[in-house]
């Protein structure tokens, strides 16, 4: 793939595979963790940054489950969100190695800005693809941005901040894109919940 695409796979897998997933997420049983401003792995001082470049950011309360942290496993429900990975790993090439898989879930909110998103940020320091994959239809666009940053480091180097391209949440979809690449999610205004698993793939 060029670093430069974004894949958006509407079909990677089946509507009964789909609906499993979802029944595993929604289960009243499944973990969810509390995690304040989470979307955005961001310090308070890179979040202040962004603010300055737009007034579109809007942050609040999710719940998360983390499957893989640093390459490590860290939870013992990974086989759900390995079925996605294996599954794009064969169609796209991708690299055996996982830095992270995380899902979110983001309750509704109410907001009457309709280009709010998240804080724009990126996954993790090292090369990476990072994929997206929507467990339910929902509302809550992905926000990609023009700017790419190579290094974390380097996000307060950015001065501009314009939106490449906004992919609406949908079930099954799954999104491929550089993870140096700026995006951010939002909370969903229309639909009770959105959720989401978050894929951070080393490049080769």
């Amino acid at each position: 793939m060029d670093k430069n695409s974004v894949i958006i796979d509407d079909e990677l897998l089946t509507i009964e595979e789909q609906e499993h997933i979802k029944t595993c997420f929604t289960n009243p049983f499944f973990p969810w963790y509390i995690g304040e401003n989470l979307e955005s792995t961001n310090p308070a001082y890179i979040e202040n940054h962004f603010r300055k470049l737009t007034n579109n950011i809007f942050e609040y309360t999710q719940f998360v489950h983390t499957f893989i942290q640093d390459g490590t496993e860290v939870s013992s429900a990974i086989d759900v969100p390995l079925t996605i990975f294996n599954r794009a790993k064969e169609k796209y090439q991708l690299n055996d190695e996982l830095l992270r898989i995380k899902a979110n879930f983001y309750t509704k909110i109410h907001i009457n800005q309709i280009d709010a998103h998240h804080a724009p940020h990126i996954d993790d320091h090292d090369q990476h693809w990072t994929m997206i994959y929507y467990v339910n239809d929902s509302d809550g666009d992905l926000f990609l941005f023009n700017e790419v940053v190579p290094m974390y480091k380097e996000l307060t180097t950015i001065s501009t901040l314009t939106t490449y391209r906004r992919i609406p949440p949908k079930q099954g979809r799954c999104v491929i894109f550089d993870g140096h690449r700026l995006h951010a999610g939002i909370h969903p205004t229309e639909h009770n919940y959105r959720m989401v698993i978050n894929f951070n793939i080393k490049k080769v």
